[in-house]
């Protein structure tokens, strides 16, 4: 009977106890779910702008939240819309530039590599890694 309490007693310690892998793992997602948050609501401030009223006419913000008579409009853009995306464009590139060139998507294991050579614009820019290290 002892034996069986001390083996559940080690084994609720063991399965409780994360690797570092594992913390690693959870670090990644919560910064990838905090950027994905401020992307969108960066994004959703350049589609809810007054230069973009024309495109939220026929256009949702999410493709999920459109209408079937929406899905199936084959009108091409008018030229109010076309004046919308180019006023709104700008917006939409500092959302962008902001998701690519953040470096908290650099890791630990990453730390001495550059994360990537990103085209952005024309012109190339180094996301370079930095040590993220929250455990101590």
């Amino acid at each position: 009977m002892r034996k069986a309490i001390v083996g559940m007693v080690l084994a609720g310690l063991l399965t409780g106890c994360m690797t570092s892998t594992q913390r690693q793992a959870q670090q990644i997602a919560s910064v990838l779910k905090e950027t994905g948050a401020q992307t969108k609501a960066c994004t959703m401030a350049a589609y809810n702008s007054p230069e973009a009223t024309p495109l939220r006419v026929r256009r949702p913000f999410d493709v999920k939240d459109a209408t079937l008579q929406q899905l199936n409009d084959k009108d091409t853009a008018t030229n109010d819309e076309i004046a919308a995306i180019y006023a709104v464009h700008p917006q939409y590139q500092t959302c962008r530039r902001n998701l690519l060139e953040n470096p908290r998507h650099c890791y630990s294991d990453l730390s001495s590599t550059t994360f990537g050579r990103i085209s952005a614009g024309g012109r190339e820019s180094n996301c370079a890694c930095q040590q993220v290290n929250d455990m101590g």
